[in-house]
């Protein structure tokens, strides 16, 4: 499913490919979301806050994760968060998943730079779901290959400096 088969929640126009769809409520936000994780990728690069206004504790989401991480061995998920508490106390799924799929599916914390309000966003390798501000439920979803590698670039500057989550680590002894 492709973002170009979304609605616009408060028009309800279809939308064509690569138009950006533009929301301004949790709703509208969770909703690209759920589009962009079910687009064939190889790649989910998700960047949040803690992850408490998001999908991520949704049952299809993990769901979804959980079938792209079983589809190939070449599929990674990593997840980018500023305070990682919700994640592990209210994402079992995820928690799950992570622990299965230690190789492909990582979990960082960002650095004490890092940790200034920013847009928040999930990239897949088909497109982008942002939010402008963690304050405020605006954003857009775009296939946008030029919004792609600007986030893709945030991410991976974000990810070099980050440390791995501590809770939840195997140590493998």
């Amino acid at each position: 499913m492709r973002l170009s088969y979304i609605y616009r929640v408060s028009a309800g126009a279809r939308l064509k490919s690569m138009e950006a769809i533009q929301f301004d409520h949790a709703d509208g936000w969770r909703a690209a979301m759920q589009v962009a994780l079910a687009e064939d990728t190889r790649a989910i690069d998700w960047f949040d806050v803690d992850l408490s206004e998001s999908i991520a504790h949704e049952v299809a989401a993990a769901e979804r994760i959980k079938a792209l991480l079983a589809s190939s061995p070449l599929v990674r998920v990593r997840l980018l968060l500023h305070d990682d508490k919700f994640f592990w106390r209210y994402c079992q799924r995820l928690v799950l998943l992570q622990q299965v799929y230690g190789h492909a599916f990582e979990v960082r914390l960002t650095s004490e730079a890092d940790r200034h309000p920013a847009e928040t966003f999930l990239l897949t390798d088909v497109s982008v779901v942002r939010r402008f501000h963690p304050d405020s439920h605006r954003g857009e979803a775009s296939e946008d290959g030029r919004q792609r590698a600007l986030c893709r670039q945030a991410f991976h500057l974000m990810w070099q400096h980050a440390q791995p989550a501590q809770e939840g680590r195997r140590l493998g002894i």
